[in-house]
């Protein structure tokens, strides 16, 4: 990257750190984006930790590219890697937990390889450290797919652009389709095809055995462009601790298809109770009061994607009266209500996997297939079951 005399790399990479916390999180976005497809996710982040994010020099949103970006320097994502390395340590952050969306998961990851003390964890977001199918590795795409990607961006890139987000998101979900589709509208069409090849014809397969930084590989259950295979195949060579996450969304864009499943991963990987703030409450969901009778809850389930629920502090000692035992990590199931309020809901407790009673009622429900003792999701049982985040 060629920086402006006088400029520094992070206000040439739009770097911005908010938040406040002990740890730093650092939020990489993919092929086509710019930070601006975290945002659902960043009011939630930012009330808990410190976060960092920027734009690649690829971006649209980035104000002098074509300046920026040399096709012959980043033909590869060592270029990249060496660049997000240069931005931490010229923010003086000398330890962080990064988060990759697409393409940034494989360029957290050389990043570790090359800087394994400057990250913490890595939270690799749809994944792939190769995209071509070759006879013993499922990519997900044919050489002639790839070729037809890159024609279509060479000879009408406005068309492309405007066509390709409902190919990896979501077709019902208006606003995320748009949001990407702004994106890639921003960016430069020479520069969408050189990235475009850096990307697709990329095949980073032979690092993994070098990754010892421990991964989160999060994964949706209808992705066309990273075929679950891929994320199996990675967390089988991986060679630190690895787990996968799934997210039952369809498309390549959990961050925006799903932010609240995406959230609930990233608790469950920092290992803390994540205070949902208003904003984000008054954005998703709508919080009805507990009802104060002993024998049974009401809720209205209003959220947009997924059904979590959130219940503030002054409805506390409702919750209080019909519980056993309270626990930080309570769980409900509310995966079967359909906007209506309903007399009955399960209540889980995470340490024992046990169905809470309400008094004078049984509300014991069978979920086998649900390991609430480690918090994991299985996808098998969608809606899932979401955590009641800490109490606000």
């Amino acid at each position: 990257m060629v920086i402006k005399l006088g400029e520094s790399l992070s206000t040439t990479m739009n770097a911005k750190i908010m938040g406040s916390g002990k740890e730093t999180i650092v939020l990489a976005h993919g092929f086509g984006g710019d930070q601006s497809l975290w945002d659902k996710v960043l009011p939630v982040l930012t009330q808990n930790y410190q976060v960092v994010v920027f734009d690649w020099c690829f971006s649209g949103a980035i104000k002098d590219p074509n300046t920026l970006f040399d096709p012959e320097k980043y033909f590869s994502y060592e270029a990249f890697s060496d660049d997000l390395i240069a931005l931490l340590e010229e923010l003086n952050i000398d330890s962080t937990v990064f988060v990759g969306h697409s393409m940034s998961g494989m360029i957290g990851c050389i990043a570790s390889i090359k800087k394994p003390n400057l990250f913490k964890k890595l939270v690799l977001i749809s994944p792939s450290p190769r995209y071509v199918n070759s006879e013993s590795y499922e990519g997900g795409f044919d050489v002639k797919d790839i070729e037809q990607l890159f024609s279509s961006i060479e000879s009408n890139y406005d068309g492309w652009a405007s066509f390709f987000p409902s190919v990896v998101i979501d077709k019902n979900d208006s606003e995320s389709l748009q949001a990407f589709e702004n994106c890639l509208k921003r960016m430069k069409p020479e520069i969408g095809l050189s990235t475009a090849k850096t990307v697709f014809l990329c095949d980073y397969r032979d690092i993994l055995e070098k990754v010892v930084v421990p991964c989160t590989i999060v994964q949706t259950t209808n992705d066309i462009v990273v075929p679950l295979s891929v994320v199996e195949f990675m967390n089988k060579m991986i060679k630190g601790e690895s787990t996968i996450e799934m997210i039952d969304t369809i498309g390549h864009f959990p961050q925006l298809t799903a932010p609240l499943q995406f959230l609930d991963i990233f608790d469950r990987v920092m290992n803390t109770h994540v205070v949902l703030r208003s904003e984000l409450a008054a954005h998703n969901t709508l919080i009805s009061p507990c009802s104060k009778r002993t024998t049974a809850l009401s809720f209205r389930e209003v959220v947009r994607q997924g059904s979590l629920l959130l219940i503030p502090g002054r409805y506390m000692s409702s919750l209080c009266m019909v519980m056993d035992t309270v626990l930080h990590g309570l769980f409900i199931d509310c995966s079967h209500l359909k906007g209506e309020d309903v007399s009955v809901v399960s209540i889980y407790e995470v340490a024992t996997c046990r169905p809470a009673t309400t008094k004078g009622e049984n509300i014991e429900k069978q979920r086998g297939n649900i390991d609430f003792k480690v918090g994991r999701k299985i996808t098998k049982y969608s809606p899932t079951v979401y955590r009641i985040m800490k109490w606000i």
